[in-house]
């Protein structure tokens, strides 16, 4: 009876070069095992991680505070620091107490401001809705010292009569109705009406002091319209006091000529005629052109008294 010996042969297994026994790649090498068993994770490993993750939790607050500005830079500037609206309200009021015809428009965009931003800064003020204000629109607003046309001074002394006498002094100046129009920047058919008529409307008011203010110290251009000023026998600005211009009962003072020449000017005279004019805001150089008198006339005639 034959019987079949098995005989296990040994499993052969490569040996490295130290030694021993060669691994697959994917085969991890044992490491020390603790008392949690297979796959616990090794001190030195916990310590590593929590030395990181402590990093990275101190990563975001220091990076905060150095790059803090660049973030506030890129979501734009701050907003301007808002203030009491009382002093814009105040100079509004100023304003439209100084001069006539002036709208709350007219007044924002004299201080470049939009029209219906004013409007509504007033109209909630007034109603005690807005209270505060940005600083920029405040001093935009107290910067406005003047108006512009169709605003003028409001000046309750002056009559209608007054007002025929100033435009029927630019005339003979040599200022015809369109120049005049234009220094006030509106039509001339409210003039017109005011020379037709003696009656000025608030457009014919307003054209007639804004002009007078510019042009009543200067020559005109037209000596046709001066020429005909006098067949009418008005009299030029000069010739007029301004305290009593709008008194039916006044007169002219003088009757000089378009330029403003006399062959009669003393030392005195032109003292008081020169002091005057500054008085209602002409320059030293505008008082003596608004006399006809050049600075070396001026001189000479003060030299002598």
């Amino acid at each position: 009876m034959n019987s079949t010996v098995h005989v296990e042969r040994p499993v052969f297994r490569p040996h490295d070069a130290r030694g021993g026994t060669s691994r697959s790649k994917t085969e991890s090498p044992p490491g020390p095992r603790s008392r949690e068993g297979r796959g616990a994770v090794r001190p030195a490993t916990l310590g590593h991680r929590t030395r990181t993750t402590d990093l990275m939790r101190a990563v975001p607050a220091a990076h905060n505070r150095e790059h803090g500005s660049a973030a506030a830079h890129r979501t734009g500037p701050a907003r301007p620091a808002s203030v009491d609206v009382l002093p814009v309200v105040e100079h509004v009021h100023h304003l439209q107490q100084t001069y006539e015809l002036a709208s709350v428009s007219l007044i924002a965009a004299a201080a470049g401001l939009p029209g219906a931003r004013l409007l509504t800064l007033m109209a909630q003020y007034a109603s005690g809705q807005e209270q505060t204000v940005d600083r920029d629109t405040v001093r935009e607003v107290l910067a406005v010292a003047e108006l512009p046309p169709p605003a003028f001074p409001r000046l309750p002394q002056v009559t209608d009569i007054g007002l025929l006498r100033r435009l029927q002094g630019l005339c003979a100046q040599g200022w015809t109705l369109e120049s005049v129009a234009e220094a006030a920047g509106t039509r001339t058919e409210p003039l017109e009406d005011l020379l037709a008529t003696g009656v000025g409307s608030t457009t014919a008011r307003g054209a007639v002091l804004i002009a007078w203010k510019r042009l009543s110290h200067l020559p005109g251009p037209s000596e046709e319209t001066a020429n005909l000023a006098r067949q009418e026998k008005w009299v030029v600005p000069l010739a007029w006091d301004e305290e009593t211009i709008d008194d039916l009962r006044a007169r002219p003072c003088g009757q000089r000529s378009v330029s403003g020449r006399s062959s009669r000017w003393s030392p005195a005279l032109l003292r008081t005629e020169l002091e005057f004019l500054r008085s209602i805001g002409l320059s030293h150089s505008e008082s003596l052109q608004r006399l006809g008198l050049g600075t070396g006339r001026a001189h000479t005639i003060l030299s002598t008294g």
